[in-house]
């Protein structure tokens, strides 16, 4: 989030910023904040820092569906977690 000053006829008020993914588009909106202001140069790196954690997870997302080979529960209690690495069983 980020703290943006604008004037508006004459006068000075904070602007309190929100950055957020949405169907993979990186929007900006206003937001009430935490009352601290951060910097235009965090602000970017917080943007940055978003997008890059976005793009991560898509990658992720796809090296699991690349991986998942399907399973037949056996009936033992087993549980099976798949994720980017792969399959992993969970013994009870």
């Amino acid at each position: 989030m980020a703290s943006v000053k604008s004037t508006n006829a004459g006068r000075i008020s904070a602007v309190h910023i929100h950055f957020y993914m949405l169907d993979g588009k990186l929007e900006v909106s206003e937001c009430m904040g935490i009352g601290k202001e951060i910097s235009n140069k965090k602000a970017l790196w917080w943007q940055c820092f978003l997008k890059e954690r976005y793009i991560t997870e898509i990658k992720e997302s796809i090296a699991l569906l690349e991986k998942f080979k399907g399973f037949i529960p056996d009936g033992s209690g087993s549980v099976c977690v798949h994720d980017s690495e792969g399959e992993h069983w969970i013994k009870p």
